[in-house]
Formats: C-alpha cells, sequence, structure tokens
C-alpha cells in the first residue's frame, strides 16, 4: 500500500496541475450531464467532505476522538431552520448564526471535557449527542418534537433561488468544499495547526516548552463544531426537512469512518473518504441495515493494509523485503 501510494505521489508531482484542472472542469460540468439522482447525492457528498474537515481538525490535527459530531451539524441546521422559517432571513445570515451557535456549543461542551481523553472523552461525546437529539425530539414548542420542520426555505442570491433543479445548490455545496479545505490547510500550515499536530503525537513535549495544550484543543474543537454547525445550515435547505431522526449516533460514525477512510490530517483524503462512503451508502441501499457492518469490515482492512487511510501520509513501518532478498549492512549480511 505504502508503495501504491509513492507511485500516486509521483504522478500527482509530475501531472497534479493537469489532473486538478480537469477535475475542476468536470465538476463544473457535472450538472449538465448527469441526473438530478446524482446531483443531489453529489450535494451530500459535499456535506460530508465538510464534517469530515471538520471533524479532521480534532482527529486529524489535534488526536481527539469525537463520537458526537453529529451533534452539532443537528444544532446547526435547526437553528439556520428555525432563525429563517420565523424571521424571514436569508440563508447566509442564518449559516454564520448556525456558525456561531455551534462555535458556543462546542466551547460549552470543550471547556470541561478536553481535560479527559481517550475512552473518557469518546463516552461524553456520545452522550452529548444523544442529548442534543433528545432535546430536539422533546422540545416540541421550538422544534416541533418528531414531526419535525418542514418548507424549510432554499438560499437565494439577488432574487435567484438555489435549488438542485437549476443545479444552484450542488454549486453552492462545491463552493463550501473548496472555501472550508483552504481554511483547513490555512489552519493545519498556520502556528495553530503546528501545535495542534505537537498535541496529537506528544501532549505532554507540548507542555513541556511553555504551551497550554487545552487551550489548543479547545481551539480545534470549537472550530470543527462551528464548520459542522455552518454545514448543517446547507444540510436543512438541501432535504426541506428536518426531524431527530435526521441526525442519529451512526451519523457520527459515518463522519469518522470518511476521516479514517480517506487519511487523518490529509485534506483531499476527506474528499476521498465522503465519496467512497456514499457510494457504498448507495451501493447498499438495498440492504441499509447492513451498512454499518460494510464499514465495520472497511475499517478491519484498513487497520491491516492501510493504517494510514487512502491518502494519509505513509506508514513509517518499513517495507517487507520479497523472499531471498537479503540486506547488507556494512559488507556483512
Amino acid at each position: 500500500m505504502n508503495r501504491i501510494k509513492q507511485i500516486w505521489a509521483t504522478a500527482l508531482e509530475r501531472y497534479g496541475k493537469i489532473l486538478l484542472a480537469v477535475l475542476a472542469v468536470f465538476l463544473l460540468i457535472f450538472p449538465k450531464i448527469f441526473s438530478m439522482y446524482m446531483i443531489r447525492i453529489s450535494c451530500t457528498v459535499f456535506c460530508y467532505a465538510v464534517l469530515a474537515l471538520s471533524l479532521n481538525i480534532l482527529t486529524g490535527y489535534c488526536g481527539i476522538l469525537s463520537m458526537g459530531h453529529s451533534a452539532f451539524f443537528c444544532v446547526g441546521a435547526y437553528a439556520a431552520a428555525l432563525l429563517m422559517i420565523h424571521t424571514g432571513c436569508n440563508w447566509l445570515i442564518a449559516a454564520i448564526f448556525a456558525f456561531f451557535v455551534a462555535a458556543l456549543l462546542g466551547l460549552i461542551l470543550g471547556l470541561p471535557t478536553l481535560r479527559l481523553s481517550g475512552s473518557f472523552l469518546v463516552m461524553v461525546t456520545i452522550g452529548f449527542s444523544e442529548i442534543v437529539r433528545t432535546v430536539a425530539l422533546v422540545w416540541k414548542d421550538l422544534t416541533n418534537g418528531p414531526l419535525g420542520i418542514k418548507n424549510i426555505p432554499l438560499p437565494s442570491i439577488g432574487g435567484f433561488t438555489l435549488s438542485l433543479y437549476n443545479g444552484g445548490l450542488y454549486y453552492l455545496g462545491l463552493f463550501l468544499v473548496v472555501i472550508f479545505a483552504l481554511i483547513c490547510a490555512a489552519i493545519k500550515y498556520s502556528k495553530w495547526g503546528r501545535v495542534m499536530h505537537g498535541i496529537k503525537d506528544d501532549e505532554l513535549a507540548v507542555a513541556m516548552i511553555g504551551l497550554k495544550p487545552t487551550n489548543y484543543k479547545i481551539l480545534a474543537f470549537v472550530l470543527g463544531s462551528a464548520i459542522a454547525g455552518f454545514m448543517g445550515a446547507y444540510y436543512a435547505s438541501l432535504l426541506g426537512f428536518i426531524d431527530p431522526s435526521t441526525f442519529t449516533a451512526d451519523m457520527s460514525r459515518i463522519i469518522l469512518c470518511a476521516v479514517l477512510l480517506g487519511g487523518m490530517g490529509s485534506i483531499p483524503g476527506m474528499a476521498i473518504g465522503a465519496v467512497t462512503i456514499i457510494a457504498i451508502q448507495e451501493a447498499f441501499r438495498f440492504a441499509m441495515e447492513f451498512r454499518l457492518v460494510v464499514f465495520g469490515l472497511i475499517l478491519i482492512l484498513l487497520m491491516k493494509y492501510a493504517p494510514s487511510g487512502l491518502v494519509g501520509a505513509p506508514s513509517k513501518k518499513p517495507y517487507r523485503l520479497p523472499k531471498g532478498v537479503e540486506v547488507h549492512h556494512g559488507g556483512k549480511q
């Protein structure tokens, strides 16, 4: 697998600009050549790609394992939908509102819990996800309970409504993927990003040079939560209807699968992971109850053959030499 990654990296280095140009043209003409079904699937892929990017800030950069990322996605969707319906504001204002609401919720959760680690933190995030879903289910005066919120307005620009039929939602989703990928790249190569990677590798060493790992972990948690909340606004308008069953614990597991499949820390890997996960979901739509079994098998195979993901950093583990090949050190066999 590492050899394949090296071959792929060499091809990208030589022909990367050409491949990028071809991909850009393909994505731009996609709504013109494919059916409405494929356009809708593509918009779902855009959602999961951004969600994977947001979780990658936590897991890929900082080493924080969260199993409740769908909670912030849910909060963002409800916040934007309720604001648009009750105030009549446009989608962008509602999405920004959802961004800050999710960020505030991430801060409230992160302050007391990010001193935990490992299985304790995982249990807290799972519990938080269930709390959010339960609140959405029982707070009927605000969320309409199990009946959900319907007739969620579509985004519009200058009086032009963006929908699936005119390709507007597709291009908006593609634009959001590009923007958030650039933001995540800027974070990755910034001072903050370097400290986050240091925390993932050795939190004690970061603390010993005078930095406060908890502060950077909270920052990563808030940024990841805020981006998920913003994308919740897009998802609400894409579906036109949301209810508590839309944001289950399975969604958090699927987002995490996309991150692991693409490769933790890799920005292109998040898009590849999202495409692969959605493709698997659609391929096994006839047996949806078994899709998590399929995801589990994929993760087992990944851990064995590609522990760093499809496009993650190559493993530092030395290659296994073919039979009959001997290693010579200083003239000795």
